[in-house]
């Protein structure tokens, strides 16, 4: 027979896919020794402490059943893209933050959105602005890098699965990057889109040749400064008198 003051308690867990079974009990604190009363009493306190303990979990809830079981439902954040600058791939979640565990190169999807930013400010900025941008456009992001200009310091770089590259201040994102579904029936070869100040297009091989052409300058001016042969320095010469 099971009373208000028995500790014996059936705990079931649903809605959990990266988190375990025995780390959600665990991040509740629900101890085996509490009574079923208590631990029907302190439902919200122990759903709030698994929030607080576990940064996969977003939402908690626990349903008492008579009885003696207990479901604690939850709802885990989405991964929505992969922090690399360091070098080791950390999931970054739909609330902007970084799950500080590292993620295999062989447990990560085929295509993932990735970001090359290593300030945690950024990146969660970065998660805010792109709520306001259609999933069509983030699932063609396939990286995001910081490239900052003297006068844009946030400014990004947008490199897209279909071979366009974006340039958008991370503060603008969410008011200029929505205009590239209008802009891309527009590109007829792999483009850039400048969005730093207005909104243009121009050839991506256009600036790769710039690009080569500075660097060729910049190696002919240095071979030009550098003497083919070098002059001895002519001896004195002494006369004599007789």
């Amino acid at each position: 027979f099971i009373t208000p003051l028995s500790t014996v308690k059936n705990i079931v867990v649903s809605g959990n896919e990266r988190v375990s079974q025995e780390e959600v009990i665990k991040n509740t604190q629900i101890d085996n020794r509490d009574y079923t009363l208590t631990t029907f009493l302190n439902r919200s306190k122990h759903a709030k402490k698994l929030t607080q303990a576990n940064p996969w979990i977003e939402k908690a809830e626990i349903l008492y059943q008579f009885p003696a079981t207990f479901t604690i439902k939850i709802k885990e954040y989405k991964v929505i893209a992969y922090e690399a600058s360091s070098g080791n791939i950390y999931p970054v979640i739909s609330n902007g933050s970084l799950i500080n565990k590292p993620v295999k190169k062989e447990n990560l999807p085929e295509n993932y959105l990735r970001f090359n930013l290593s300030d945690k400010a950024k990146v969660k900025k970065l998660v805010q602005e792109l709520e306001g941008v259609s999933e069509t456009i983030i699932n063609n992001i396939q990286t995001v890098d910081l490239t900052p200009s003297k006068a844009t310091k946030d400014l990004l770089t947008l490199t897209m699965r279909d071979e366009h590259k974006i340039i958008v201040p991370l503060s603008d994102i969410h008011k200029k990057l929505p205009y590239y579904s209008r802009v891309h029936p527009l590109l007829t070869e792999p483009s850039i889109v400048d969005m730093e100040a207005g909104i243009f297009s121009y050839s991506a091989s256009l600036v790769q040749k710039e690009e080569q052409d500075q660097e060729q300058e910049k190696e002919e001016s240095s071979e030009e400064t550098v003497p083919s042969e070098t002059e001895a320095a002519p001896s004195d010469v002494t006369g004599e008198t007789n």
